[in-house]
């Protein structure tokens, strides 16, 4: 927030400006905070921010794959879908799985 822009406000006029709530340490659920905005030879005006903080999660349409049995050789595919419903971007990557080795029998 940049009050500085509001200094020497003419009579009758208004400044609107944005409030950023950030969550980074906050705990999860309801969180309130209050803003005091002190007028110079004025008093203080308590500004009540209140959010839901709630951390960003994919849904998975299965948790689980169970292939069929598969022919040495051949490929069986299955689909897994990833939902994401909050209004934000959630970003997401595939972090590879070492191979396990198997040992003949």
């Amino acid at each position: 927030m940049d009050l500085e822009k509001v200094q020497g406000l003419p009579h009758s006029y208004t400044k609107t400006f944005d409030v950023r709530f950030e969550s980074a340490r906050q705990p999860r659920g309801i969180v309130e905070v209050v803003l005091p905005i002190k007028v110079t030879k004025g008093p203080i005006y308590n500004i009540r921010l209140r959010a839901t903080v709630s951390e960003l999660s994919l849904e998975l349409s299965k948790n689980t794959l169970q292939f069929s049995t598969i022919v040495v050789g051949q490929c069986k595919v299955e689909t897994v879908r990833l939902y994401n419903w909050f209004r934000v971007p959630c970003k997401w990557s595939i972090k590879p799985v070492p191979k396990v080795k198997h040992r003949p029998r």
